[in-house]
């Protein structure tokens, strides 16, 4: 057992590869899980888009553009489809798909060109795409092997797949340890960029593969660094401190995009963090030749 997180949670390492995984995962999609979705609908795209986060989508689509030959964008594991909404904002062909029902029934009062739909599903094989983005999404799937080899058959040719997942060998997690709110029922796999890169090399053969870290979560580390409650007491639930999280760091990044200077200061951290690859974000980028 290499450690065990709130609830406890227990990780194991595989001795071939490297990988961390959650003990005991599942391969079935388990729907409960993701049921806070449900409560979410009826919002209104105020109430769940961030507008930094919107923000950093055009970024990122307008850094994508010139680097592939079409528009064309799916969005795997879309949630509540707030990139589809910018890309098609940005004349991008953007759709999603989703397995959790609630997910897509807020990206349906949205009027998003989301769906629930396996990204198996053979329907899927009638078209290429230059753009496919998996936004937090490999670490709750069985075998991302097979999610990344899926996705290579359906980028078009210079087709670019772009992922993001939590990072084990983040600062953060080997500061706070078996209390970093990663650790969860909802995540099954746990990559550095060391098994990540290896994965999507082997799963994305004739793709150029880049893996790399950014951002430090200030606010997590110190909250989880407090001390611990008392035996005896109760713990908050995984998914308040989640809630608690975000909320802490949307207005931590307010902030900062108010600031000249802590912009600049960001900037410097990431790229340390980035350089000893211990940012709580791991990016991974594929493009086809």
């Amino acid at each position: 057992m290499l450690s065990r997180g709130e609830g406890d949670l227990g990780l194991m390492r595989c001795d071939e590869c490297g990988l961390v995984f959650l003990d005991g995962w599942s391969s079935a999609f388990e729907a409960e899980l993701y049921a806070y979705y449900d409560a979410r609908v009826g919002a209104s795209r105020e109430e769940r888009y961030d507008p930094l986060t919107t923000a950093r989508q055009r970024e990122l689509l307008a850094a994508w553009a010139p680097r592939v030959r079409g528009r064309r964008l799916l969005d795997v594991g879309c949630g509540e489809g707030q990139l589809v909404a910018t890309a098609l904002d940005e004349r991008w062909a953007a759709r999603g798909i989703d397995l959790a029902t609630g997910a897509i029934q807020v990206c349906a009062s949205f009027g998003l060109p989301c769906e629930v739909l396996d990204f198996f599903d053979a329907s899927l094989d009638a078209e290429r795409y230059d753009v496919i983005t998996m936004s937090e999404l490999l670490e709750h799937v069985p075998r991302p092997g097979r999610f990344l080899a899926r996705a290579s058959s359906l980028l078009a040719p210079g087709g670019l797949l772009y992922a993001t997942t939590p990072n084990f060998d983040s600062l953060t997690r080997r500061l706070v340890g078996p209390r970093w709110s990663c650790i969860h029922r909802e995540h099954i796999a746990y990559f550095t960029e060391a098994t990540l890169s290896s994965l999507a090399a082997a799963s994305m053969p004739g793709c150029r593969v880049r893996v790399r870290s950014k951002n430090l979560s200030l606010g997590e580390i110190a909250q989880r660094l407090r001390p611990a409650p008392a035996r005896g007491e109760t713990c908050s639930p995984q998914e308040a401190h989640q809630v608690a999280a975000r909320s802490r760091q949307r207005r931590l990044r307010a902030l900062i995009a108010g600031s000249r200077g802590l912009s600049l200061a960001k900037r410097g951290a990431n790229a340390l963090v980035g350089a000893a690859g211990v940012g709580d974000t791991l990016i991974l980028t594929a493009q086809r030749s």
